[in-house]
């Protein structure tokens, strides 16, 4: 008994659906003797003429996005990175305003160092 392969679609979508053998003298409704391509990606429409499928580019660009979730460690390095930059930055705000506090007291002992040397020289130049 002599057998064929015909490929068998969906009768309402036309997508492709499975291989079959069968008896040469018979036939199933919905398939085509139209081999379908090697290599298919996504859905495979019969068209009556042929089938087609999606380019492998097109397939992937259709796949869902996977969300990416960093892990646990990973958040925790994040953290400890945003703690250290916001420590860094009231280091330094206080580092300023430490700084800028020694330069008030530099200029102010140095305006007493002269109120006492005029004072000084004002009573005639005691040693």
């Amino acid at each position: 008994m002599a057998t064929k392969i015909v490929y068998v679609y969906d009768k309402d979508t036309k997508e492709y659906k499975y291989p079959r053998e069968i008896d040469v003298e018979s036939s199933i409704e919905n398939s085509t003797e139209i081999p379908v391509p090697e290599v298919m990606y996504g859905k495979t429409i019969f068209t009556g003429n042929g089938w087609v499928t999606q380019t492998k580019e097109e397939w992937l660009a259709s796949l869902p996005k996977a969300e990416v979730k960093p892990s646990p460690a990973v958040e925790a390095m994040n953290a400890l990175g945003q703690q250290l930059v916001q420590a860094k930055a009231e280091s330094d705000k206080t580092s300023k305003s430490l700084e800028q506090k020694v330069d008030d007291l530099t200029q102010s002992v140095n305006m007493l160092g002269q109120m006492i040397a005029k004072a000084q020289t004002a009573q005639g130049g005691t040693n």
